[in-house]
C-alpha cells in the first residue's frame, strides 16, 4: 500500500522463500480458495483505508486514500472474477493453468 503512494523501497531479492505444501497456511489445491481470501483480504485493506479517510495519516493524503481504496476495492473484484472461473472451469474438469489459476 505504501509502494502504491511512492513511499518505501523494493528490494531486488526476496528475503524469505515460501514453500507451498499441503499444510500451507492457504489452500492453492482447491479451485478459488486462495483468490478468494485475497478478495477478503482486499476489501478489509479497503475497508480500513476508507476509515482513514476522515484522520489521515501523515503518510497519505485524503484524495490519496479514496484512489487507494477504490484500487482494492477493484483488486477484491478482479480476484473474485478469478476465484468464480477457478470454480467453473473445475467444474467443467478442464485443467489449471499457473501456480494460482
Amino acid at each position: 500500500m505504501l509502494a502504491d503512494l511512492g513511499h518505501g523501497i523494493r528490494l531486488p531479492e526476496p528475503l524469505t522463500r515460501y514453500r507451498v505444501h499441503e499444510e500451507s497456511m492457504t489452500d492453492r489445491r482447491t479451485p478459488g480458495v486462495f483468490a478468494e481470501y485475497m478478495a477478503n483480504v482486499s476489501d478489509e485493506v479497503a475497508a480500513r483505508l476508507d476509515q482513514l479517510h476522515d484522520r489521515p495519516p501523515t503518510w497519505a493524503r485524503p484524495d490519496q486514500l479514496t484512489a487507494l481504496t477504490a484500487r482494492y476495492h477493484e483488486r477484491a473484484a478482479e480476484h473474485r472474477d478469478n476465484a468464480k472461473h477457478q470454480r467453473e472451469r473445475d467444474a467443467l474438469g478442464t485443467p489449471q493453468k499457473g501456480p494460482f489459476a
